[in-house]
């Protein structure tokens, strides 16, 4: 079973705004060897009790002819804003 190190982290940016699944994945990279793709993160986020889902957002896609809905994740108990940047109240 892997380690989940990251999910302290995302807690961690989750305190100031709300993040999709993509944004979460994007601020993982660069700090983790194996960070988690959005699928993962979202799985996970999901089945963790700590964690809610705020909303949806629009994910454009690679070659820009399609775009896919990601879950915009928060922490349970804080409030955000409803729009982007989805800011803590």
């Amino acid at each position: 079973m892997s380690s989940r190190k990251w999910v302290a982290t995302v807690a961690n940016l989750l305190e100031t705004r709300a993040m999709s699944s993509v944004q979460l994945e994007r601020e993982l990279k660069p700090r983790f060897r194996h960070a988690p793709n959005a699928r993962t993160i979202t799985a996970t986020l999901a089945a963790d009790k700590r964690f809610r889902k705020v909303g949806e957002a629009q994910a454009s896609s690679l070659y820009r002819a399609k775009s896919h809905k990601v879950k915009v994740w928060g922490l349970r108990g804080v409030t955000y804003s409803e729009v982007e940047p989805y800011e803590r109240i």
